[in-house]
């Protein structure tokens, strides 16, 4: 189970939490609009659903899509202004 995890999801995991820490800092250095954020944070759901449809190589998988949306909802917690525009930071 342990060794199913690092092959098949662990790299996904991380490529994912890489993503989401790089559009935290672009945000905060480049200020992005809203839609450059959705279009970044949405992009690896986008990368199952081109996966699902077989126009991109690689395996769609819920477990992937799972552990994407918890990544999100855990960046959004602790990074509201990702999404919110009026959040100041302390």
């Amino acid at each position: 189970m342990i060794q199913n995890f690092f092959s098949g999801h662990f790299s996904d995991i991380a490529w994912c939490g890489s993503l989401y820490l790089c559009i935290i800092v672009l945000t905060e250095k480049m200020n992005l609009n809203l839609a450059d954020k959705l279009a970044l944070l949405l992009l690896p759901f986008l990368t199952e659903i081109l996966q699902k449809f077989n126009l991109l190589p690689g395996t769609f998988d819920w477990y992937d899509i799972l552990s994407y949306s918890l990544i999100l909802v855990i960046t959004i917690r602790f990074f509201p202004h990702l999404i919110l525009k009026n959040y100041e930071k302390a």
